[in-house]
């Protein structure tokens, strides 16, 4: 049987170009909470190559980290170049929801 395999793996560029992610960040800090409403853009940078995934306001305030399902496929990403946001979709108290995409 032939084309079994996995292959050559040419997709990664595109699928981080589409990458999208609806999830609610943890560890978040209540006086950055204070700062957002629905629609605040927010950075998402890796403290390490390896993680964790942060989200950050644009003057480097850690407004909480990404664990999410994609977190780790977000990092590969970033490591390849690509740059992404979070942007807010609800804050309700310290439950902050962000939309994680490209920039």
């Amino acid at each position: 049987m032939t084309g079994g395999g996995p292959g050559p793996r040419p997709e990664p560029r595109s699928n981080c170009a589409s990458l999208r992610e609806r999830t609610t960040l943890n560890s978040v800090d209540p006086t950055a909470v204070n700062l957002l409403s629905t629609g605040t853009i927010l950075d998402v940078r890796a403290n390490s190559p390896t993680g964790p995934l942060v989200a950050t306001l644009n003057q480097g305030q850690i407004v909480g980290s990404v664990t999410s399902a994609s977190a780790a496929r977000i990092l590969e990403c970033i490591e390849e170049g690509y740059e992404f946001v979070a942007e807010v979709q609800q804050v309700n108290g310290g439950q902050v929801v962000v939309l994680i995409r490209p920039r």
